[in-house]
Order: structure tokens, then C-alpha cells, then sequence
């Protein structure tokens, strides 16, 4: 009774050709679909003139050569079939990247069989993507990079994908469409260098943690975020501890990547791409920096979490008007 009442659920996923997202798909013998490629309607059609002949000349060689083709078409038809049926496909989450950027994720192709699958072939059905192919033997694992375009900031999600081969004589087609879920979080994309100054400059940010002099002051406590360029490490080979050296004319405020120093002079996705290059100077020279927006806060810190957990606010912010 319960399979009755999934019936139209089943008839829909037919008709759409895709089945729901799934963390792992497993092609089952069901779920792969096989049609004739176009070199194997001509061959079909080889093989029914051929037939005409014998049976119009009545000639015994060519019925043996007819239905010899004939079992070599049909032994390739369930041959392609099998290549697809029992793989399992597993995606990983791609690694952030900045808008404009492509997106590598990895999609794992999984053969529990004795039968090597050869010629595998993975296509986009939505957003452009380079066609991936593999080879995967028995019992074994392969994975296949699938290069996405993220064209926007925010979440990218990977396609639905094709999985298809025509192995062994491409005479058929099998395919199955499947929607792994995996995600990627896209950046906004960095502003170009030939704008206004950044917060590593005085006039960007007051109080912004640089120093007026290069003479040397002393020495004080470690204190989280500070960059690994300023910290003592003879002393800490004597055995010191985490010291941090301090110059004259230092001031020790932190820079700040604030949306207000932004927001009055340019629109939502401009200020974003500002923002966004600013982390990644402070990033590169080591600094620490703090980092306000609407709607994320987050105190003076260095690291790649700090970088990231700000980029990533950034790629999901909304504008509040």
C-alpha cells in the first residue's frame, strides 16, 4: 500500500528524468537508460538491408553474417548497459573561490563490481561545466574533477550531472541523471587594485597598528593576532615564551574592515568586491584586523578562519535597505 501511495512521486521523477538530491546516488539497473547512438541506427539498418538481401537471393552465408551482426548489436547493448548499472557516486564540497572564479568539485565514482566500468563520461545538464571522463576498475574508487564557472557570490550548489558511456562499441548510449549535493562558497570577487587606499594605510583607517619608526622599543607579552613577522622567535628559542617586538611610534589599534567606511560612496556589490580585497591584503601581510557589517561582527583576529568566516559574510550578505 505504501508504494501506491509514491506513485506520484515516482511518475514525476520519470517525467523530470532526475531524481531528488541525494549525498550519494547509487546507479541501480532501473535508474540507466539506453537508446541507440547514430552510429548504431546505421548499423541497425545495416544489418535489415542485409536481411532483405538474404531472404530476396536466398543466400545461407548471409543469414549467418546477418544474424551474427545482429547478436553482436544485441551483446553491446547489454555490454553498454552494464558499464553504468552498480556505480556509486559520491561528491565532496569544492573549496571557496571568488566570483568569476571556477569551482573544482571532486565527484568520487565508486565500482563494488568485478567488472572494470571504462569510458565514463560526466556532462553538466544545467550550468557549464568541462566534460570529465574516467576509467574505473574493479573494486576500486576514482574521482573526477568537475570545473564549475561561479559566476555569483554566495552558495554554489553542483549541477545534476549526466553520467553516461557508449563502451564497448558505440553503438549504444546508457546514461542516468543524478543530483549529488555538494556546495561551494563563492567570494565576492576582489576589487582591482586601482582604487582608493585600503585599511593598511594611514589615511584608510586611523589607528591602524602601523608604526612611524623602525627603532627597535622592546619587547612585550604575546597577545592573539599578532602577526608572525613581529614575533620574537630568538627569544622564544631562549626559552622565553611568546613575546611580541615593539618599535617607536608604535600604535597598537588594529585595523578595521568596517562597512560603513564603504557603504556611503558605492552600491551593495561594489562595496562588497572593496571589502573583500581589503581582507586579502591584510591577509597576505599577516595582520590582524577586526571586521563589522550588518548583520556579523567580529573582534581584531588573524588567521585563515578569521579570513575565511569574514569572506564567507560577505558572500552571503544581503543589503538591508
Amino acid at each position: 500500500m505504501s508504494r501506491l501511495f509514491e506513485l506520484p512521486n515516482i511518475i514525476a521523477r520519470r517525467i523530470r528524468g532526475t531524481p531528488p538530491a541525494e549525498r550519494t546516488a547509487y546507479l541501480t539497473r532501473d535508474r540507466v537508460y539506453i537508446l541507440p547512438t547514430a552510429a548504431g541506427l546505421l548499423f541497425a539498418l545495416a544489418v535489415l538491408l542485409m536481411l532483405l538481401g538474404s531472404i530476396n537471393y536466398g543466400l545461407g552465408l548471409g543469414f549467418a553474417l546477418t544474424f551474427l551482426l545482429a547478436g553482436v548489436g544485441v551483446t553491446a547493448m547489454l555490454l553498454t548497459h552494464r558499464n553504468l548499472a552498480g556505480i556509486e557516486i559520491h561528491a565532496n564540497d569544492a573549496q571557496p573561490v571568488f566570483a568569476g572564479e571556477s569551482a573544482t568539485f571532486t565527484v568520487h565514482l565508486r565500482n563494488g563490481t568485478g567488472v572494470g566500468r571504462l569510458s565514463i563520461q560526466l556532462c553538466s545538464l544545467g550550468a557549464p561545466i568541462r566534460d570529465a571522463w574516467s576509467d574505473v576498475p574493479a573494486y576500486s574508487t576514482q574521482t573526477c574533477p568537475v570545473h564549475v564557472l561561479a559566476a555569483r557570490r554566495g552558495t554554489l550548489h553542483l549541477p545534476p550531472l549526466r553520467i553516461s558511456a557508449t563502451f564497448p562499441l558505440g553503438l549504444f548510449r546508457a546514461w542516468s541523471n543524478i543530483d549529488v549535493t555538494a556546495r561551494c562558497i563563492v567570494y565576492p570577487a576582489l576589487e582591482p587594485r586601482t582604487s582608493p587606499a585600503s585599511p593598511s594605510a594611514p589615511e584608510a583607517a586611523p589607528g591602524n597598528g602601523h608604526h612611524s619608526g623602525d627603532d627597535f622599543a622592546g619587547l612585550r607579552a604575546y597577545a592573539h593576532g599578532d602577526a608572525p613577522a613581529r614575533i620574537a622567535w630568538t627569544a622564544l628559542a631562549r626559552g622565553a615564551g611568546m613575546v611580541t617586538k615593539q618599535f617607536d611610534g608604535e600604535d597598537d589599534a588594529y585595523a578595521w574592515v568596517r562597512w560603513s567606511d564603504v557603504a556611503p560612496h558605492l552600491q551593495t556589490e561594489a562595496a562588497l568586491m572593496r571589502l573583500a580585497r581589503w581582507i586579502v591584503e591584510l591577509a597576505r601581510e599577516g595582520r590582524a584586523f577586526g571586521f563589522d557589517i550588518p548583520g556579523c561582527s567580529r573582534a581584531p583576529e588573524a588567521g585563515p578562519v578569521h579570513v575565511h568566516v569574514c569572506l564567507s559574510a560577505l558572500a552571503h550578505f544581503r543589503s538591508q535597505e
